[in-house]
């Protein structure tokens, strides 16, 4: 039973026992639905909300903005601020971010001044997703001048470092029982029959002329041991256990504690339409939603 199943089953149990109208029970369901990417379940229970709070606010724009929804979470939050809700560091960071993935400079600015006008801006996360914004929208002058203002700035710059510390770990589910994957892993059980569906993906994609991006691999080694480098991440592995683990009409779905990486976004894409499955990866930043080589998120991410 997969995760969202036994929060459907939680949801039927809460109507039940009379907590339908709790607003604090209704903010962590709209928080699972979007976790789970069932972004209809989570505003249906959103919209359901006689009276909502700030987190009932906060709970809606992140669950819009990890389902790419850019467009809903603006208008959530300029709902927000008809109704007179005091914006929080959360829901302008929340906010920057959606009009990052939009492109939507114009909104942004107007979201900046309203974080100067409520004294947020001084905030790590805020300060992030404006350096974040403004980088992606192309406007060089802002995006340095925000950073130079960032009273905490070197949190910014020692992200880096501590993403570099962290290891790239992916899990799956399967049965209740959590795997998780580490790259190059070679522990897992069932490790013989990964590296076979591996490499039975890796040589169909060769044959189909896919080409992998190992622009960002190790720069010391040789072009074909990047191939083989970029190859054996963690999300990968953890893809070749659910396409074995999984049944067919199931969709596999990885969750990553890192941001997903070029070749593995690009070869997941490709993989989905040579196996027909559906494929759904949650990493630090949003759902990737990949289906008949096609994802959701549009390569921008």
């Amino acid at each position: 039973m997969s995760n969202l199943e036994l929060g459907q089953r939680l949801h039927a149990f809460i109507v039940r026992s009379g907590y339908r109208e709790d607003v604090s029970v209704l903010n962590g369901l709209v928080d699972f639905y979007g976790k789970c990417r069932d972004i209809i379940s989570s505003e249906m229970v959103f919209n359901r909300i006689r009276r909502e709070n700030v987190v009932s606010w906060c709970s809606m724009l992140s669950a819009l903005v990890q389902n790419h929804k850019g467009e809903r979470a603006c208008m959530i939050f300029l709902q927000a601020r008809k109704e007179e809700v005091e914006p929080t560091d959360f829901m302008v960071s929340s906010t920057l971010s959606a009009c990052a993935k939009l492109g939507g400079l114009e909104l942004g600015k107007s979201v900046h001044a309203l974080a100067v006008k409520v004294c947020v801006e001084d905030n790590i996360f805020v300060g992030s997703a404006l350096v974040d914004l403004y980088g992606k929208c192309g406007s060089i002058e802002n995006t340095e001048q925000v950073f130079s203002e960032m009273p905490r700035r070197k949190l910014v710059t020692g992200k880096v470092a501590i993403f570099k510390a962290t290891l790239l770990d992916s899990w799956i589910v399967e049965k209740n029982r959590v795997h998780v994957f580490q790259a190059n892993d070679c522990s897992h059980e069932r490790n013989s029959e990964i590296q076979a569906m591996l490499s039975k993906l890796r040589r169909e994609m060769k044959e189909a002329e896919y080409v992998p991006h190992t622009n960002l691999s190790m720069f010391d080694l040789e072009e074909e041991e990047r191939a083989s480098e970029v190859w054996y991440h963690s999300e990968k592995i953890a893809l070749a256990f659910g396409l074995i683990a999984l049944p067919y009409g199931v969709p596999i779905r990885i969750t990553k504690n890192l941001r997903i990486c070029a070749d593995c976004h690009s070869a997941i894409k490709f993989i989905s339409r040579i196996v027909g499955r559906e494929i759904v990866v949650r990493d630090k930043n949003r759902f990737h939603n990949f289906e008949d080589g096609l994802c959701y998120c549009k390569d921008y991410w």
